[in-house]
């Protein structure tokens, strides 16, 4: 048994890790940049979230996120590549990227 739990803790522990940086590490590691204009990165996993679907409404002028009441127009989405809504925010909260799930599906 002593032996055992020091595995399972390490397992553990990588996988906090994981989930920490996981989840969005594919927008961080494609370099993907904001559609706004100014082209700025999007970031990685500490500035980007995950917003559930029923949160979004879309609309023929863009994409509201209810919880935050962010309008995004839609040229400023892009394809998520995880299937999954997210959204990149600078510190002060603005958006800096948005990805959609299903895009030309």
């Amino acid at each position: 048994m002593r032996i055992r739990f020091p595995l399972a803790a390490a397992v553990a522990l990588a996988a906090t890790g994981a989930v920490a940086h996981g989840p969005a590490a594919w927008i961080q590691n494609g370099h993907y940049r904001n559609l706004s204009g100014s082209h700025e990165e999007c970031c990685g996993p500490h500035d980007c979230s995950s917003i559930a679907a029923r949160d979004v409404e879309v609309r023929p002028d863009g994409y509201l996120i209810r919880p935050l009441g962010i309008l995004v127009p839609v040229n400023q989405a892009q394809a998520s590549e995880d299937q999954t809504y997210w959204i990149c925010r600078k510190p002060d909260g603005s958006m800096r990227c948005f990805f959609i799930p299903n895009v030309g599906a």
